[in-house]
């Protein structure tokens, strides 16, 4: 019911009707066009058929009248009155938009509909006459005439109804390439340009092209090379063994054509033979790839904005719709990929005869020559050939070395040449200036014509000032590009004796006053610094230019004013810092020099405290321990980071807490300035959202009790009990409460008998947890209203307190905290009725848990740590402990068996063994000695004595004295439970431990 309804509105006389018909139309088919279920789509395929053929008679009637009004004015508007020309542009308006419309559905239907072989003939034979007459239309059309931007936008909507039906069934469209492929070329090679400069018809092409003041159309050219780009990177057109296999979206499936495939293959080789090739190649070079007096004019006016179209050009792909150079670029690309002997023969031919003609030592005096000179054509071309050469590298590498100009003979015979010489400020004064446009208006035109743009832009072109300038331009055009090859290249290998010419050729252009080369300079760095090879060299190469390089990096943030150009140099400071590590030490004093100024000048930028951050990041990371030097900087900027909460600093606390983390990671001793700076954590744990950040901040904790020890705890325990008591409650991901797990750790190891008071809360509610779990339990959602603990989490918690339990104080302030936690078990069950468990102990559950949950520990220290806690339990003489004895041997032997293997495999491993050293931790982490707190990890490590003791000698010990303080008859009953096996082994450990106690 929908269709005759829309079908009935298109069709009606009043043109009102006639587009609101077409608009629901057109958004219907943009609906069902975008489903994707195969339903959806046989049911798209089988009503578009006879839509597309309404459509197509009226998208034809409609065009003849678009096309016929615009003749019809083209011819009489003049002589016309002004009310009937305003009444024929209002009558164009409206059927432009039904034009517009039309070709918006029958896109969707010729792309994904089932149009007949018929239907598609005649479609495309009109959709091409349609592009020439409307391309013909628009080049008479003034760019800011209301009907200027409905036209374009027709011919758009007609270029992509082309380019998608051949992307989707490229043999299909074979049979229609050759007139496309003819025009697009023809389009290519003569662009309508409007309002020609200086030079006249009469000069070289070359010439006309760098003074052309603009496209009329610039996007179908754009769209043209990217129609041919495609064609040529289209696989059913050159791989003859996928051609053959066609997919039917209008039902069949897969299916075979080899004759079309064979048909389709012959089609693009005829069209593109070697003389097609080589014009499409010299054509982009000289028209479409060399610097032109627009480009000149706005790098003059705003530098700034150019590089940022520049970059823009390079990594937007989807630029390559709208411009000419990056959709150039993409072609020229697929040309080098697709033909590489010709492409790349034009272009290392042009390159050896236009470096002949115009070497790099007159670049500047090239510059000053009229624009019909041979030695001025020959520099437009190099400016080209320079950035073809950075497009394809990747090809044309191999096509040099043919040629013997692999990438030291290039940087050699070229790239070096062109950035020591071409120095814009050498550029001489042009000798006539109107030579160089002998076709321009004379230089005593009146006041008044020089007010339109046309006479403006001419004008400019005589000024003897301006002129001088757009030729300074091209010369600094060609360091540029000669830079921006080494930014390309520099993913080759280069070698040692190479490198340092090319690190002094940057720093060249580094020190250049024109910013577009600096910061072309500052992009080729990054790239050379950030390469494998890079760390071979940098402390022979590399260290003694450190300095410059910094200090016109920060020469060059100064400089410029927009952050996007600002962010990228300090970007490429902190590359630099950060692969120079301490290397980077003869360059400390100008950076502390200099970062607090920025810092301190970037008020109306502060986005820019970022970069500033993520380089002094960098630089304390590069500098380790000698970056205490650092902290009179340091740490107001993480005072100033961390003290608010407020819109204005939310932006910096993810890179303010990397910051800080290196600070203290790195930090050799605890000063009154960082330990007050911890107030400050608290503050950032009450902004919301905060959890999503507890990672960094929990290991900035556990750095600050390494550091302070009990400095800190003396001042801030008291606080960190209820912060982690919170955490702890507000149910964190299963990441997240093993990370809070870590600093715990580290403060039951340093402080075993304050942690259980302090953090009285936090264990009591990890017993909790520990006792829900059951081995079975991680099959379940919930228990009793509260989600279960994963396995591995619940080992984290059994870790924890098997530090506590390991050592003596620890032991003694966590056998009152579970009895007291016991007592209260019991008050809660009045009824006695339902937990049998709280007849056990809850350090015999514990044991239980251990036994259960060892595989899940994260490493053998682990397993080992909690073997220790295990046996030192049994001395408590809890009977329901004892009752577990052969649990407990059994586990303690398992844990010395993994251990002892682990030692015969690698006495260097990551599992301590039992006689471990100083200097076995410190061979074994020799990569990570360089920091303070892996140092004070290091230290820590050695202290430990759980680390040294024996698992089977701890718990023989641990009976011997459980055996003398229990009757024999205890003794015996506990022993029942016990393997005899294992029995048997530790009554012989004993023994020998009883000789070596007489011996």
């Amino acid at each position: 019911e929908l269709f005759p309804a829309l079908l009935g509105a298109v069709t009606s006389s009043e043109p009102v009707r006639v587009l609101r018909g077409l608009q629901a139309l057109d958004a219907v088919l943009e609906d069902l066009a975008n489903k994707r279920l195969l339903m959806d789509r046989a049911l798209f395929v089988r009503m578009s058929g006879p839509l597309l053929e309404f459509c197509m008679g009226q998208w034809t009637n409609y065009v003849k009248q678009l096309v016929g009004g615009f003749q019809q004015l083209f011819t009489h508007g003049k002589t016309l009155p002004q009310q009937q020309v305003a009444a024929m542009q209002q009558k164009l308006t409206s059927v432009a938009q039904i034009v517009l419309l039309n070709a918006r559905c029958l896109l969707r239907l010729v792309v994904l509909g089932s149009a007949q072989d018929e239907q598609v003939r005649s479609f495309f034979g009109g959709c091409l006459d349609a592009l020439q007459t409307l391309n013909a239309i628009v080049v008479h059309v003034p760019q800011e005439h209301a009907m200027f931007d409905s036209l374009t936008e027709i011919v758009e909507v007609l270029a992509a109804t082309v380019t998608n039906y051949m992307r989707d069934q490229p043999l299909a469209f074979a049979p229609f390439l050759v007139p496309f492929l003819k025009y697009f070329v023809q389009v290519i090679h003569n662009p309508a340009i409007r309002n020609r400069g200086g030079g006249g018809n009469d000069s070289p092409g070359i010439v006309r092209s760098f003074n052309q003041c603009e496209y009329v159309y610039e996007d179908f050219v754009a769209v043209s090379m990217d129609f041919l780009a495609r064609v040529l990177e289209i696989k059913s057109y050159w791989d003859m063994k996928r051609a053959a296999l066609q997919f039917n979206a209008g039902g069949g499936g897969l299916s075979v054509q080899q004759q079309a495939a064979q048909q389709a293959h012959q089609v693009v080789s005829s069209f593109f033979d070697d003389n097609v090739v080589q014009q499409l190649v010299h054509v982009i070079l000289s028209r479409y790839q060399i610097v032109t007096r627009p480009d000149c004019e706005m790098w003059i006016d705003d530098p700034e904005q150019y590089w940022l179209d520049q970059v823009r050009f390079r990594t937007d792909r989807r630029v390559a719709w709208e411009r000419v150079q990056p959709a150039s670029d993409h072609l020229l690309l697929k040309l080098l990929n697709r033909f590489p002997k010709v492409a790349c023969g034009v272009v290392a031919r042009t390159m050896t005869s236009v470096f002949s003609q115009c070497s790099a030592a007159h670049t500047c005096a090239a510059a000053a020559q009229p624009m019909q000179s041979t030695a001025f054509q020959s520099l437009l071309l190099k400016t080209g050939l320079l950035r073809s050469i950075a497009v394809g590298h990747h090809v044309l590498e191999p096509a040099f070395k043919e040629s013997q100009l692999d990438f030291p003979g290039l940087f050699a015979k070229i790239l070096a040449p062109e950035i020591a010489a071409a120095t814009a400020a050498n550029v001489p004064q042009p000798a006539a200036c109107s030579s160089s446009s002998s076709s321009s208006p004379s230089s005593s035109s009146s006041s008044s014509s020089s007010s339109s743009p046309s006479h403006a832009k001419q004008n400019a072109q005589n000024d003897p000032k301006n002129e001088h300038k757009v030729r300074q331009r091209l010369v600094s055009c060609v360091r540029q590009r000669a830079v921006h090859v080494l930014n390309a290249w520099s993913a080759q290998i280069i070698e040692a004796q190479e490198r340092k010419s090319v690190y002094d050729a940057v720093l060249l252009c580094l020190a250049d006053p024109d910013i577009v080369v600096r910061m072309e300079a500052t992009s080729s760095l990054r790239a050379l610094v950030d390469n494998t090879d890079f760390i071979k060299t940098r402390v022979e190469l590399f260290k003694p230019i450190v300095d410059r390089v910094c200090l016109n990096l920060f020469q060059l943030v100064n400089d410029v004013q927009e952050l996007d150009l600002r962010s990228p140099v300090l970007l490429t400071l902190s590359v630099v810092v950060q692969h120079m590590e301490e290397h980077v030490m003869p360059a400390v004093k100008t950076v502390v020099n200099l970062l607090p100024r920025l810092w301190a000048n970037c008020n109306s930028q502060t986005l820019l405290r970022t970069s500033i951050v993520s380089t002094l990041t960098s630089l304390v990371s590069a500098l380790r321990h000698q970056s205490v030097a650092l902290h009179p900087f340091t740490v107001p900027v993480l005072q100033f980071i961390t003290e608010k909460d407020d819109d204005e600093r939310a932006y910096l606390v993810d890179y303010g807490l990397e910051l800080w983390k290196v600070t203290v990671e790195h930090a050799t001793e605890s000063t009154p300035d960082l330990v007050k700076l911890f107030t400050n954590w608290f503050k950032l744990l009450e902004v919301p959202g905060s959890t999503k950040q507890i990672e960094p901040m929990l290991r900035i904790l556990t750095f600050y009790v390494l550091l302070s020890g009990s400095q800190f705890m003396g001042l801030y325990a008291n606080q960190l009990g209820p912060v982690f008591a919170d955490l702890f409650d507000n149910q964190l991901s299963d990441a997240g409460t093993m990370s809070l797990m870590r600093p715990l750790a580290v403060m039951a190891q340093l402080f075993p008998a304050q942690v259980p008071i302090v953090f009285k809360s936090v264990l009591q509610s990890m017993v909790r947890d520990i006792l829900r779990w059951s081995a079975n339990s991680h099959s379940q959602q919930l228990q009793g209203g509260v989600k279960i603990k994963d396995s591995r989490v619940v080992a984290s918690y059994m870790t924890v307190i098997a530090r506590l339990l390991y050592d003596q104080g620890g032991m003694a302030a966590m056998r009152a905290l579970l009895t007291n936690n016991n007592n209260n078990n019991n008050n809660n069950n009045n009824n006695n009725n339902s937990n049998n468990n709280n007849s056990v102990s809850l350090l015999a559950q514990l044991v239980d848990r251990w036994v259960e949950l060892g595989d899940d520990m994260a490493t053998a220290f682990d397993r080992k740590l909690s073997a220790l806690a295990m046996a030192n339990t049994l001395a408590v003489l809890d009977m329901h402990v004892l009752g577990r004895l052969g649990g407990v041997i059994n586990f303690c032997h398992m844990v010395q068996a993994e251990l002892d293997q682990a030692e015969r495999d690698d006495p260097f491993s990551a599992i301590p063994g039992p006689s471990i050293s100083l200097a076995d931790i410190q061979h074994r982490m020799q990569a990570k000695t360089a920091t303070s707190m892996h140092r004070q990890q290091l230290l820590l490590l050695h202290r430990d004595s759980a680390l040294k003791a024996p698992v089977m000698r701890t718990l023989v010990h641990q009976l011997g004295v459980v055996r003398s303080r229990l009757s024999a008859d205890v003794w015996a009953r506990v022993l029942q439970n016990v393997d005899p096996v294992i029995l048997r082994m530790i009554q012989q450990q004993q023994q020998q431990q009883q000789q070596r106690n007489s011996q």
